[in-house]
C-alpha cells in the first residue's frame, strides 16, 4: 500500500508538470488560451494535492491551512474588484506576491540550516523510508555551502521581483508620478549592490544564518529591486515586468532545487524561460534594449527628468461628421489603445466594425506590442468582444500600409501614435516604434481629457492638418457614432 502511495505521489507530480507545460504551449495561441489557462489551473492543483499527501505535512497542517486561507481570500477580493483595464497593475502585484513569497520560502531554508547543518530536503528516499518505516521526517540533505547558495540566490531573486514590482504597480496607476530620479542615486544604488554582494557572500560561506543579519539582506535586496525600478520611464513598464517575471520564476526554480521539489522546479524554469522570451521579444517589438530600458535614466539630473508636457491645439470633430469619414471610406485601420480598456467601449467598437463591414468598408485593427500597458492587453479586450483574429494587423504591417488607409480611427491611444518617438526630443518615448498613424489620408481620434499619455509627453499628431479629435469618452463617442452611421443612406 505503502509503495502505492509513493507511486502516487511522484506520478501526480508527473501528471501537474505535464499540465502546466502543456498549459503554456496552449496558451500562446488565442483560439486555446482559455483551455490553456484551465490546464494550469489543473497543473496547481495537483500539485497542491501531491503537498497535502505527503506523510511529513502533518506538523504545520493548520499552519498551511491559515495562510492559504489568508492568501486565497487576498486573491479574490481584487480580482473581483479590480476592472479589466488596470489587469496590468494586478499582474504586477502578484508577481510581488510571487517573488515575496519565493524570497520567504528561502529565508527558511537559510534559518534551518543552522538546526542541520544543511537544507533539509524532503527526497524520494524519504518516502521509501517512510515506507520501510523508519522515515523520520528529515532526508538527506544537500552540501551546506551549495544549499546556502542556492537560497541566497533564491531570496536575492525574489526580494528584486518584489520589490521591482511593487514600484511598477504603483508607476502603472493612470495618476502615477514621473520617474523618481534623486541626487546621487548613482553612490546609493552601487553602495546598495555592495552590501547585497557583501552580505550575501557572508550568508553562502556561514554555517549559521543569524536572523538579524537575514533581515539586513532581504532589506537590501528589496531596496536594489526598488532602485532598480524608480529612473525606468513608464512606457518601458512592460520589459520591467517581464523581467521580474523572470526573477520570480528563478526563485522559485531555486526554491525547488533547495527543497528538492520537481514540480516547483519546472514550474519555475517555465515561468523564467517565458518571461524571458517575453521580455526580450516587448523590447524587440518597442526597438528597445534591455540596457536601454534599464540605465537610460542613469546619467540624468533631476532637473533633465521632468517633463513639461502641455495640451497641443486641435481640430475638432462631431459625431456626424466622423460617421459619414467612416461610412464613405474604403479601407478603415482602428488602433485601439488605453482609453478603449478604461472606458470598456470595445464592444460597441465591435459593432460599429460591423456596421461598417455591412457597407462595404474593409476595416482591420492594429495592435500595438504595449496597448494598453501589457503586451497582450488588447488583444484579451478584442477576443472577448468577438473580433476575429484574421482581423488583427502586426503594427510594422500596418505602417507599411498606412499610405493606403482612408481613415485611421484612433481609440483611446496616445503614446503608442506619438511621432514625436522618432525625433530627439520625445523624452522618455524616444526611439520607441510606434503606429505611424499620421501617414493615412485622414485621421479621427476619440481621446479624453487633455491628450497628454502615459509617458507625459505632448502629441503633434493631434495638431495635424489631416486629424480631427473628437472629445469624450471613448464609449459615449462610440455610441454616437453607431447612432448616425445608421442614419447613412
Amino acid at each position: 500500500m505503502r509503495l502505492d502511495a509513493l507511486f502516487l505521489l511522484e506520478l501526480g507530480g508527473f501528471l501537474a508538470a505535464i499540465c502546466l507545460i502543456a498549459g503554456l504551449r496552449r496558451i500562446s495561441t488565442p483560439r486555446a488560451t482559455r483551455r490553456g489557462g484551465w490546464l494550469i489551473a489543473l497543473g496547481l492543483l495537483l500539485t497542491l494535492a501531491v503537498a497535502f499527501a505527503h506523510p511529513a505535512l502533518g506538523r504545520n497542517l493548520g499552519l498551511i491551512l491559515a495562510a492559504m486561507l489568508v492568501g486565497g481570500l487576498a486573491i479574490v477580493v481584487p480580482v473581483r474588484r479590480v476592472p479589466v483595464a488596470d489587469s496590468s497593475r494586478l499582474i504586477a502585484l502578484f508577481n510581488a506576491m510571487g517573488g515575496a513569497a519565493a524570497a520567504l520560502v528561502a529565508s527558511v531554508q537559510l534559518m534551518a540550516a543552522s538546526a542541520e547543518q544543511a537544507a533539509a530536503v524532503v527526497r524520494s528516499d524519504s518516502l521509501r523510508a517512510y515506507d520501510q518505516g523508519t522515515y523520520d521526517g528529515v532526508a538527506a540533505a544537500l552540501p551546506a555551502f551549495g544549499s546556502n547558495v542556492a537560497s541566497v540566490l533564491a531570496l536575492l531573486c525574489g526580494a528584486i521581483a518584489a520589490g521591482g514590482s511593487l514600484v511598477a504597480y504603483r508607476r502603472m496607476s493612470v495618476s502615477g508620478s514621473v520617474a523618481r530620479r534623486f541626487e546621487k542615486r548613482q553612490t546609493a544604488y552601487i553602495a546598495n549592490a555592495a552590501v547585497v554582494l557583501l552580505l550575501g557572500l557572508v550568508l553562502a560561506v556561514s554555517p549559521t544564518a543569524h536572523p538579524i543579519l537575514l533581515a539586513v539582506f532581504a532589506a537590501a535586496s528589496l531596496s536594489f529591486g526598488i532602485g532598480m525600478s524608480l529612473p525606468i520611464a513608464r512606457t518601458d513598464m512592460p520589459v520591467l515586468i517581464a523581467l521580474y517575471n523572470a526573477f520570480a520564476g528563478l526563485a522559485v526554480l531555486l526554491d525547488g532545487m533547495v527543497i528538492d521539489s520537481p514540480t516547483m522546479i519546472i514550474a519555475g524554469s517555465l515561468v523564467f524561460a517565458a518571461a524571458s522570451l517575453l521580455m526580450r521579444l516587448t523590447a524587440r517589438s518597442m526597438n528597445r534594449r534591455l540596457g536601454d530600458v534599464m540605465y537610460s535614466g542613469w546619467g540624468l539630473t533631476s532637473d533633465a527628468a521632468t517633463e513639461g508636457a502641455s495640451a497641443d491645439r486641435v481640430n475638432p470633430i462631431d459625431a456626424a461628421e466622423a460617421a459619414i469619414a467612416l461610412g464613405y471610406a474604403a479601407r478603415v485601420l482602428v488602433i485601439p489603445g488605453y482609453g478603449m480598456a478604461v472606458s470598456r467601449s470595445h464592444h460597441k467598437l465591435r459593432e460599429l466594425v460591423q456596421l461598417l463591414e455591412e457597407r462595404g468598408v474593409e476595416v482591420a485593427f492594429v495592435l500595438h506590442p504595449v496597448a494598453g500597458r501589457l503586451p497582450g492587453h488588447m488583444n484579451v479586450l478584442l477576443a472577448e468582444a468577438g473580433v476575429s483574429y484574421q482581423q488583427i494587423v502586426e503594427a510594422s504591417d500596418a505602417n507599411a500600409q498606412m499610405s493606403q488607409v482612408d481613415v485611421a480611427l484612433v481609440v483611446g491611444a496616445d503614446d503608442i501614435v506619438n511621432p514625436a518617438a522618432r525625433g530627439s526630443d520625445g523624452g522618455d518615448l524616444t526611439g520607441l516604434a510606434v503606429i505611424e498613424a499620421e501617414r493615412a489620408e485622414r485621421v479621427i481620434v476619440l481621446r479624453r481629457g487633455d491628450g497628454i499619455g502615459h509617458a507625459g509627453i505632448s502629441n503633434p499628431l493631434m495638431s495635424a492638418d489631416n486629424v480631427r479629435v473628437m472629445a469624450g469618452d471613448a464609449l459615449a463617442s462610440v455610441q454616437s457614432l453607431i447612432a448616425q452611421v445608421k442614419q447613412l443612406d
